[in-house]
């Protein structure tokens, strides 16, 4: 089994995430809390992600695995193979944190809601398309921030709404793909709900930049942000999870 990395994921995880290999949303999305992503073939279970999770104790109150899906196709595949058997040596029942929204958009949110609180850095990206997000969230990722979609036409009013939450500790909005993939009225957007001159700097990076944050948001963000939580750190969701039998929901 591989995480989003390529590399191979060791056993004894404190945390999986279960998302879609199929579709690129939610798996980027996920993959900006720096835990190991696990890929399924949309809603089914395929029998590489099965002999992995078999592997694992999903039980985290015992010093166990939590389980966090993201993505609606994610979540099926996780309970249907565990209904149909393919995780023989888990138990009658199990807990897993379900994150799906009724949009690619809304699941990104919740995954933000979930992994990350006060938050110094954030970026948004289309999601129309992936390489923006791709490349985008590992570099907010790695700064301790949650990687968020939007449509091109415009932030949600949800969005809108926990950018305004998080104005009080957010720092940094980077703007992924410059206005070719997000127009100016996005940053007018969340400028009209996190705007404080002098606090938060909006980045939209051109064609030809050399590096993902300009050197004076970098130099700023090292001298007055506050800590950030470190790339790759085990931190579970804010969440005790959904229970499942094997029988039913």
């Amino acid at each position: 089994m591989v995480n989003r990395t390529g590399q191979a994921v060791p056993p004894g995880q404190t945390v999986v995430i279960i998302a879609t290999g199929a579709n690129f949303p939610d798996a980027l999305s996920a993959g900006a809390a720096g835990l190991p992503v696990l890929l399924t073939n949309g809603s089914a279970m395929p029998p590489e992600t099965a002999a992995y999770l078999n592997g694992l104790n999903p039980d985290p109150s015992s010093g166990g695995t939590q389980l966090v899906t993201v993505g609606g196709p994610g979540d099926k595949a996780l309970v249907s193979g565990y209904q149909h058997g393919q995780m023989p040596r888990w138990p009658q029942q199990i807990r897993r944190v379900p994150l799906a929204g009724t949009t690619r958009y809304a699941t990104s949110l919740m995954v933000a809601e979930a992994f990350f609180g006060s938050e110094t850095d954030a970026a948004v990206a289309t999601g129309m398309s992936w390489p923006d997000a791709l490349s985008g969230g590992a570099m907010v990722g790695h700064r301790g921030g949650p990687l968020l979609l939007t449509d091109p036409s415009g932030m949600s009013p949800a969005l809108l709404d926990y950018l305004g939450g998080e104005s009080g500790s957010l720092y940094a909005l980077h703007l992924l793909g410059g206005p070719a993939a997000l127009p100016n009225a996005i940053a007018q957007q969340a400028a009209g709900v996190i705007g404080v001159p002098g606090h938060v700097e909006i980045d939209s990076l051109e064609p030809g930049d050399h590096v993902p944050l300009s050197a004076h948001v970098a130099a700023k963000s090292q001298k007055a942000a506050p800590a950030r939580r470190p790339s790759g750190a085990t931190t579970g969701p804010r969440s005790t999870g959904v229970r499942v039998t094997k029988d039913g929901m």
